[in-house]
């Protein structure tokens, strides 16, 4: 299922396949490095460094024109525009990433050990291009207890 996800999801633009592993992984190790500490502190700084990463990859795909088109008018400048497109499912798969941090935050998951059951979860493609946004309360017994 893993693997067609990820076919699936590299369909129309190969290239922005990286982004989902990227907002994966770093989601991932947070979740992971929370789990080996019970410092509040520390928690927190993993729960902050992955809501930033997946959150300013979210907005930059998505704000970055306005941001530049309205520093152009207001300020009569010439930064480029980039012509960048809009990744399919980017706010799915983000919010999807977030809410397993959140939840292992708050000690109400457990943290999911396994890398590829962790990236099936974000790039369930049914759920990806569908909605709503799924916690990972809800499917890790499934993800966990799956026969092929």
């Amino acid at each position: 299922m893993l693997l067609f996800s990820l076919v699936f999801y590299s369909w129309g633009e190969p290239k922005l396949l990286i982004l989902i592993l990227i907002c994966s992984f770093v989601c991932y190790l947070a979740g992971l490095f929370m789990h080996a500490t019970q410092n509040t502190r520390k928690r927190r700084i993993y729960l902050t460094i992955s809501t930033s990463v997946v959150l300013g990859m979210l907005a930059f795909f998505k704000y970055w024109a306005f941001l530049v088109g309205n520093i152009n008018y207001v300020l009569k400048t010439q930064f480029p525009l980039w012509e960048i497109a809009l990744p399919l499912g980017i706010s799915f798969y983000t919010f999807q990433a977030l809410t397993y941090v959140i939840d292992v935050y708050r000690h109400e998951v457990r943290v999911q050990k396994s890398f590829s059951k962790f990236l099936l979860y974000i790039s369930m493609f049914p759920q990806l291009v569908a909605g709503p946004i799924v916690t990972y309360s809800h499917v890790a017994e499934q993800i966990d207890r799956r026969k092929e």
